[in-house]
C-alpha cells in the first residue's frame, strides 16, 4: 500500500468515525499522526471481515487477512470463512486433476502438480482448523 492509498483511506475512516487521529508535535521533525480504531471502526472492521463471499474466497490475500484477524471473529464466523476457502481450493484441485493428458505432460503438468500439492497442503490446514473450531471451548 502506498501513501497515496493509505492517507485518503485514513481520511475517509476518520470522516465516518471509524478512527480517531492524534497529532503529536515533534521538535525539528514533522508532526506524528497516531490513529486509533473507535467502536464504530471495530464494527466496520468486523463487517468487512465476515463479508467473505465465494468470489472473495478465491483471492488468497483476502483469506490471509481474515485469518490474521480470526481473534476478532466468533467460531461460527471463522468456520464459514474456512469452509468457503476450502471449497475454492477443492475446485481448483479438481480442475488441475481434470487436465487432458497432453496438458499434464512436461513443464505445464509439473507446474500443475506442484500447484495441486500446494493447494492440498492449504486445504489440509484448513480442515485441521475446521476441526479445532468445531471443538467445544475449554
Amino acid at each position: 500500500m502506498t501513501n497515496s492509498q493509505l492517507y485518503p483511506a485514513l481520511a475517509r475512516f476518520q470522516e465516518m468515525g471509524a478512527v480517531e487521529r492524534e497529532v503529536v508535535v515533534q521538535v525539528g521533525r514533522p508532526d506524528k499522526h497516531l490513529y486509533r480504531l473507535t467502536s464504530v471502526g471495530s464494527e466496520v472492521l468486523h463487517a468487512l471481515l465476515v463479508d467473505f463471499t465465494a468470489e472473495t474466497a478465491r483471492r488468497e490475500t483476502e483469506f490471509y487477512v481474515r485469518v490474521a484477524h480470526f481473534d476478532l471473529l466468533t467460531p461460527a464466523e471463522r468456520m464459514v470463512i474456512l469452509g468457503r476457502r476450502r471449497d475454492v481450493l477443492s475446485l481448483r484441485i479438481e480442475r488441475i486433476a481434470s487436465w487432458p493428458a497432453e496438458r499434464a505432460d512436461g513443464y505445464v503438468g509439473e507446474l500443475g502438480r506442484l500447484r495441486a500439492r500446494t493447494l492440498e497442503l492449504e486445504r489440509g490446514q484448513i480442515e485441521a482448523w475446521l476441526v479445532r473450531e468445531s471443538q467445544p471451548a475449554h
